[in-house]
């Protein structure tokens, strides 16, 4: 049975009101996969991703803004950030904390 990933609940952005950022989170956490090498090896870490949302919904300019120390579950970040839009529109960056952890 595959492991799944959870998403670390966390600030999606200051000042942006909580329904919001748990409609981020969750868009997230329904979108993600773990990657397949990075389960194999036993890879886990928390990237903390920033990126905009434009007025379709889509993730923009987005960037890490801490890397998990491993390069597969970053660059898996950036994509999930991007499979999970359509996001709310906000008037801000939103940052998330993307944790990925090995479950028993």
């Amino acid at each position: 049975m595959p492991h799944k990933a959870e998403v670390e609940s966390g600030s999606a952005g200051d000042g942006l009101p909580s329904d919001i950022i748990a409609v981020i989170e969750r868009a997230i956490e329904r979108a993600k996969t773990y990657p397949l090498i990075a389960r194999k090896r036993g890879l886990e870490g928390t990237v903390h991703v920033r990126f905009l949302i434009n007025p379709r919904g889509e993730p923009q300019e987005i960037e890490i803004l801490k890397s998990s120390g491993h390069g597969i579950l970053d660059a898996a970040t950036v994509k999930v950030v991007r499979k999970a839009a359509p996001y709310p529109r906000v008037d801000r960056r939103v940052e998330v904390p993307v944790a990925y952890r090995l479950k028993d």
